[in-house]
């Protein structure tokens, strides 16, 4: 006995397979080819685009709320960002000069937690 698709030499199940030889599995296939034969792929899981903040409203955010304070911290909890977050979005912006104060503040609370 043959599998159809390959042609090696197969065993029934119940008999111990001897050198060579592999076993059948099912519709005249051995176990590789039923296996490729019956897989069905698992359709991709969705991907959640995680909320970024666009540049040029966080630049304008951040302007009017330092006529508020001037503190980084409390900034990036209004804005609902981290501070990181906050200076990512500024640096990605091209305003590196108003993201170091974001910098330093996820700085300090890295050191404070």
């Amino acid at each position: 006995m043959t599998c159809h698709q390959c042609g090696r030499p197969m065993v029934p199940k119940r008999h111990k397979a001897p050198e060579g030889h592999v076993r059948h599995y099912g519709h005249g296939l051995c176990s590789r080819c039923y296996q490729r034969a019956t897989y069905t792929p698992r359709p991709p899981k969705p991907r959640t685009p995680r909320a970024t903040p666009r540049q040029d409203s966080v630049i304008d955010d951040v302007h009017t709320l330092r006529l508020r304070t001037n503190d980084p911290e409390v900034i990036a909890a209004a804005l609902g960002i981290s501070p990181a977050g906050v200076a990512e979005a500024l640096r990605r912006a091209g305003r590196p000069d108003l993201a170091r104060p974001f910098w330093q503040a996820q700085w300090r609370l890295r050191r404070t937690a």
